[in-house]
């Protein structure tokens, strides 16, 4: 009976001489691919045509190996790419590969959120440490004594020099 129920949860078999499941992440990646707008040149000098592919007068320029374009519509022979540079135009769909997306942007470092106070630090009064300001008030205890600036005496004007 238990043979019966693992014979279920088999996977069927491929027809037709097709990859087995196990590669089925390869193809997800290269889905993945597919969908990427990136692309970059796989032949030595790449014909880039500005206004048409059948333009009269042929190429415009060539695109170096390994050069990196980004889709701007894809067509069955010739694909719209555009170029670092901005320039828009046709090349051929078998001189381009496409590439992964770029790698997600590094996460922001994470500051003390809220107010905080630069205070000397206890263990090495020469180095300053960030401390927030609701652990730097404590209810327990008494609040500081403000000290109150000197009293502004008048001002005596200086002694006349002696000769």
């Amino acid at each position: 009976m238990l043979a019966l129920g693992l014979a279920a949860c088999k996977a069927p078999a491929p027809r037709d001489g097709a990859a087995p499941a196990a590669n089925a992440p390869i193809a997800s990646a290269d889905a993945a691919l597919a969908d990427s707008p990136y692309y970059a040149v796989t032949v030595k000098r790449a014909a880039f045509f500005s206004h048409s592919p059948i333009q009269p007068g042929g190429p415009d320029r060539g695109l170096p190996k390994d050069e990196e374009v980004e889709m701007v519509q894809k067509e069955p022979l010739y694909s719209r790419v555009r170029t670092r540079t901005g320039a828009e135009g046709y090349i051929a769909n078998d001189q381009i590969r496409p590439l992964p997306p770029p790698p997600p942007l590094p996460p922001e470092p994470i500051f003390p959120l809220g107010p905080s106070r630069l205070v000397p630090s206890p263990d090495n009064p020469g180095r300053l440490q960030i401390v927030p300001l609701d652990e730097m008030i404590n209810a327990a205890e008494p609040p500081l004594p403000v000290s109150e600036p000197p009293a502004s005496s008048p001002v005596e004007p200086p002694a006349p020099p002696t000769p």
